[in-house]
């Protein structure tokens, strides 16, 4: 995407699973040349010309290499692929999705089929909250007002009530009930699964990397201590994942870690007499291992992992050397080429706090959504 434009859109359904169709709908816009940036609170209002079910509604800000008039193109099919058919000259109708274009930088459009700046949207609430909410200062480029002053000379009485944020929340765990997070030291593993697990409020299972008494020792010198240390952790996450599963077997779970990361370490870190009696065991073990549903890989660039690693402050992980952590990518990197009885989502973390960027967290929980579509 080397030439971006800017573009507000709305969303809005009042007929079937209404965001669950809002939902599906945002992943369909990311399949194509659409980055969406910010999206607003759901909103719930009246239906707007006609009696009918309530709307739920949202405004959207994305960045698209399509011209107006492809982006229009991308949101009919989007509509029709939800069951939406436009027709003329019937009124206002109950619709499972409708996509609007409300502006497109500051361009001003009136052909037969598109007009940008929206229409109708100066006398509509349900689009200028939600607009205001995520662009309050955007400039209407026609009556050059910008949206907090609209909103608040509107004339529409409608009353529209704000939605917990969780009815943003993608089906996730109904498509993958087991979801494992992988990746290098410091990518992030365990602040996502956190974060998840909180918003979802699913149960968590944790590596117990403390635990391992060869972990210092295998820093301060890999060579000696790789197979004590490797040979525990495969042991320990075997033993710690059977005893979870007896009270967890029913419920959606979300983990920092899987048995595959054993291989992955190992491969990097044992001698090649080593390495195969480890792999008969590992072979072993994952044969008794609960197989999740989704991985997902965090990639962050090595500079990042070690500023992660230092932020944290682990007295055993001082030593870790750049060479050491490209050699786990190189590791990650291979698995990743493999064939898995699972689908794996590959993420570039580089530039988001999953934690504190809830348009991140948000565009992240649409590409795990996306897999199962």
């Amino acid at each position: 995407m080397d030439h971006l434009q800017k573009a507000f859109l709305s969303v809005g359904s009042n007929s079937g699973d209404r965001s669950l169709f809002i939902q599906q709908s945002l992943s369909a816009l990311e399949q194509y040349s659409i980055e969406i940036t910010a999206v607003s609170s759901l909103y719930e209002s009246p239906s707007w010309g006609f009696e009918s079910n309530s709307f739920l509604n949202a405004c959207l800000c994305v960045k698209t290499e399509l011209s107006p008039k492809e982006l229009l193109r991308v949101l009919l099919a989007i509509e029709s692929k939800f069951g939406r058919l436009r027709s003329k000259g019937q009124g206002y109708q109950d619709r499972t999705l409708d996509l609007d274009i409300l502006f497109y930088e500051n361009q001003i459009i009136e052909t037969p089929d598109l007009t940008i700046p929206h229409p109708r949207m100066t006398n509509r609430n349900f689009v200028l909250l939600p607009m205001t909410e995520i662009a309050a200062h955007f400039i209407h480029p026609v009556l050059d007002k910008d949206m907090e002053t609209l909103l608040r000379q509107s004339t529409d009485s409608a009353h529209l009530s704000v939605l917990d944020f969780n009815l943003w929340l993608p089906p996730i765990f109904k498509q993958f009930p087991y979801i494992v997070i992988e990746g290098n030291i410091g990518a992030g593993k365990t602040t996502l699964t956190q974060h998840v697990s909180d918003t979802y409020q699913v149960t968590p299972l944790y590596e117990s990397f403390t635990k391992n008494p060869h972990l210092e020792a295998f820093y301060q010198n890999p060579e000696v201590a790789a197979l004590a240390v490797e040979t525990f952790f495969l042991e320990d996450r075997f033993e710690t994942g059977k005893t979870f599963w007896k009270e967890n077997i029913q419920n959606p779970v979300i983990a920092d870690y899987s048995i595959y990361k054993s291989m992955i370490f190992a491969e990097q870190n044992l001698s090649s007499q080593n390495l195969v009696a480890y792999k008969k065991r590992f072979d072993e073990i994952n044969k008794a291992t609960v197989v999740p549903d989704l991985m997902i890989y965090l990639h962050q660039p090595i500079k990042h992992l070690l500023a992660n690693i230092k932020k944290r402050g682990r007295s055993f992980e001082e030593n870790i050397e750049e060479e050491y952590l490209q050699k786990i990518t190189s590791g990650y990197l291979h698995f990743l080429k493999q064939s898995h009885p699972f689908p794996i989502l590959e993420i570039d973390a580089t530039a988001f706090d999953f934690k504190t960027d809830g348009q991140a967290f948000q565009q992240l929980l649409r590409k795990i959504n996306a897999v199962g579509t």
